[in-house]
């Protein structure tokens, strides 16, 4: 099959480092060549200087311990003697090094590196940071075959026989800032393999979690500041909101931030990035004084600029950091950055399924990135590569990483954040981190020979069926230009990625690739784990097509007959994700367990003796036409809306309302139900109270009771039943009057705003 690659044009390959390589023939490399190991054995020394750093101890115990996996020779560390041995391996500023050496190392900067042969004997020489470190960990990748897939897995060839060629390579990097969100990517030994840095790189210090992102609530805290000054906070509408954006035209504001910022940076001097930025809301300040300075500068990213400017006077040696982000990522008119400020400017609006340059989401983030690129060289892009809703699922992007990186880089951009949630159980977590890592570091490599690469070194036989699927799904994504939401679901895919027709080859495919690596047991359970989100979107599209041919039941006459295919798929996800410690399934902390056993009560569906099934319901007011759902006829389908509020419930933003139910006839009736979701990070409340009320005619209508919430929401649970007791008096339409919150309760982050209330199944016994 045709590679996804291959229908793009890409750039003639390179590797992902900078190499100066003499041109010789294969008899010359030969015969300049080093052998290092000759059956099991070697005369060769890891050589340290007097006085080694803690980098140049670390480089040298990785390769003392990955030549010896992979020649079984004794590879012993010594620190530099005044007559240096015979042979050896140099790390760092040796004498050795000294002698050889004719570049400059301060052009290595902090991570740049230099693997260098010469009179028999190997030099390997890092930049400031952690340049040494990559340099042993690329000697062994790029020169030997060792791959490092997270921190538990690597790959190391077997070679009795160790032999090098002539190296003479400069290895630099393109950014200097290159961050692959996620726990995988955050491991001590993944770092020095991948190249890559992390946020305890340079916004923390120790566990000490520092500044990074979103802070004006932690600089001036609105629960200890609020009650005493609301005039330090944002004015919404005429009011003081206590978890808006601060007042940054009042000078006490400036102040604080200040002074708060002088006591943090006293108690961690190490600490370079400090980060001044905008809470996560969208709620900034029109006072008239704000108002005017947005006014002036054509956005909301001048008032911040300002302020931030001021902070970064107070702080001349630090880096101040602040965003570009939603309201603010449009560049301001007049002000412009001082030298310590580092704009990160956020690409969260994009659809994911062209490249930026490419797509119409994408047109007014370039302009941004170029107006900002003209005021600034100081620029971090945070870029997305996750469905942040369902970590576990398809969402094939990979042919944009690529294009993506090299537009930030043609903008000077030298600072990466890739947030893409690196973490075993991910879509293809570990190749994301492999492939993002190295293009980051260049973003000229040829991208399908490191997929290539990675398919056949980390599934072995299996990677060849692998990496057909991989190739099948982006094609078919590239064909159809289906949107990729961050905050998507599988369902959306249903009819265009993930039709039957495509599932059923997946899955032939994937049964084909276990069947290759029977025999490893290892290999099986990475195929496994790569086969998960096809379950999950499988078990996500038969739950929005419950009773139909995808669906988890059968009807039969009255009867519906779960589907043992489908209990088959969720036993199997739960059993995998539990053997292999997977945990998380999106960013609000939706865990396995608690996935399984919500599909396990959505799929207990309420059809047997109830009367309410498929019967007609009416909505006043209509629910908000963002949630929807598949109109009010979601309320009597049979099936209990779980914690994912975008599947199966109704949705109404700030007002109370009914639902009448008509069931067809006069009907004897004991009880009649229904249900409501709690989930205040999304804004969802349970509303104050429900109505019951029963009718003959739809015209007079007869109160069954009232049922109230517990004031204390926060004592609530997440999925609530509101049950009222009924004569068997005979009825045909049944009311449930609800009145609404409103408005977000006075715990609530944004307390006063507008509240949703969600409604659910409708039983009637």
């Amino acid at each position: 099959m045709t590679s996804f690659y291959n229908l793009k044009l890409i750039r003639p390959f390179v590797l992902a480092v900078i190499f100066s390589i003499a041109t010789v023939t294969p008899f010359q490399l030969w015969s300049q060549s080093i052998g290092i190991s000759s059956n099991g054995k070697t005369e060769y020394v890891i050589l340290l200087p007097n006085i080694p750093d803690s980098n140049e101890v670390n480089a040298a115990k990785i390769l003392s311990v990955y030549l010896k996996k992979i020649t079984g020779a004794d590879f012993p560390i010594q620190h530099e003697p005044l007559v240096a041995p015979a042979h050896f391996i140099s790390i760092g500023p040796t004498k050795a090094w000294n002698s050889i050496n004719n570049k400059n190392p301060e052009s290595l900067g902090k991570d740049g590196f230099i693997i260098r042969t010469a009179n028999q004997n190997v030099f390997l020489y890092g930049g400031s940071r952690n340049g040494i470190v990559y340099a042993a960990t690329a000697l062994l990748e790029d020169w030997i075959g060792c791959r490092k897939w997270n921190a538990e897995e690597d790959y190391t060839p077997s070679v009795s026989n160790l032999v090098l060629p002539t190296i003479d390579s400069t290895y630099l990097p393109v950014a200097d800032i290159r961050i692959v969100n996620g726990p995988m990517a955050e491991d001590p030994a993944v770092k020095a393999w991948r190249r890559v840095t992390t946020i305890s790189d340079d916004w923390r210090e120790g566990e000490w979690k520092g500044y990074y992102v979103h802070t004006f609530n932690r600089l001036v805290p609105p629960a200890i500041y609020f009650d005493r000054h609301p005039e330090y906070f944002g004015l919404i509408n005429g009011q003081r909101k206590a978890y808006a954006q601060l007042c940054l035209t009042n000078p006490d504001v400036l102040k604080m931030v200040i002074d708060t910022l002088r006591k943090e940076m006293a108690m961690h001097p190490g600490v370079q990035y400090w980060s001044v930025s905008q809470n996560d809301d969208f709620e900034y300040c029109r006072c008239a004084n704000c108002a005017k300075v947005d006014a002036v500068e054509g956005s909301p990213s001048g008032l911040i600029l300002r302020f931030v400017n001021q902070v970064a006077a107070a702080f001349p040696e630090k880096t101040i950091t602040t965003l570009a982000y939603s309201y603010t990522r449009h560049a301001p008119k007049i002000t412009r950055p001082v030298s310590n400020v580092m704009i990160t400017l956020c690409s969260i609006e994009m659809d994911r399924a062209q490249s930026i340059a490419e797509s119409n989401s994408g047109k007014s983030f370039v302009q941004d990135l170029r107006e900002w690129h003209a005021i600034s060289n100081n620029i971090m892009i945070w870029d997305y590569e996750v469905q942040f809703t369902n970590f576990i699922s398809p969402f094939p992007l990979f042919h944009t990483l690529q294009p993506n990186l090299r537009l930030f880089h043609q903008y000077g951009v030298r600072a990466d954040f890739q947030q893409c949630y690196v973490e075993r159980g991910v879509e293809f977590a570990q190749l994301k981190l492999y492939v993002l890592s190295k293009l980051l570091w260049n973003p000229d490599i040829e991208v399908d020979v490191a997929v290539n690469d990675f398919m056949s070194k980390y599934y072995g036989p299996a990677g060849g069926y692998l990496k057909k699927y991989f190739d099948m799904i982006h094609q078919d994504e590239i064909r159809t230009n289906q949107p990729l939401d961050i905050y998507g679901t599988p369902v959306a895919f249903s009819s265009s990625l993930l039709t039957t027709e495509r599932m059923n080859e997946y899955k032939f495919i994937f049964e084909e690739a276990e069947k290759s690596v029977s025999y490893d047991p290892v290999l099986v359970n990475r195929v496994k784990i790569a086969r998960l989100p096809l379950i999950f979107a499988e078990m996500e599209i038969a739950k929005s097509d419950l009773f139909g041919n995808r669906g988890w039941f059968k009807r039969e006459g009255s009867k519906f007959l779960i589907n043992p295919g489908k209990t088959a798929l969720l036993d199997t996800f739960r059993s995998v994700c539990g053997r292999n410690n997977i945990v998380s399934m999106n960013e609000n902390g939706l865990f396995v367990n608690n996935y399984c056993d919500a599909t396990l009560r959505f799929i207990d569906v309420s059809v047997e003796g109830n009367l309410a099934f498929e019967k007609s319901v009416s909505c006043n007011p209509a629910p908000d036409p963002r949630y929807i759902g598949k109109g009010p006829g979601t309320l009597t389908n049979g099936v209990k809306g779980t914690e994912n509020y975008k599947i199966n419930w109704l949705g109404w933003e700030g007002i109370n309302l009914s639902c009448t139910i008509d069931l067809n006839s006069l009907q004897k009736t004991s009880t009649a139900s229904i249900s409501t979701l709690h989930y205040p990070k999304s804004w969802i409340i349970h509303p104050k109270s429900i109505s019951c009320l029963v009718s003959t005619d739809n015209i007079n209508f007869v109160p069954a009771g009232t049922m109230l919430t517990n004031p204390d929401l926060t004592q609530e649970p997440m999925l609530k039943t509101f049950t009222f007791n009924l004569t068997e008096t005979p009825v045909r339409y049944i009311r449930f009057d609800v009145e609404a919150s409103k408005t977000l309760p006075a715990w609530h982050t944004y307390a006063g705003e507008k509240s949703w209330v969600f409604i659910d199944e409708i039983v009637v016994k």
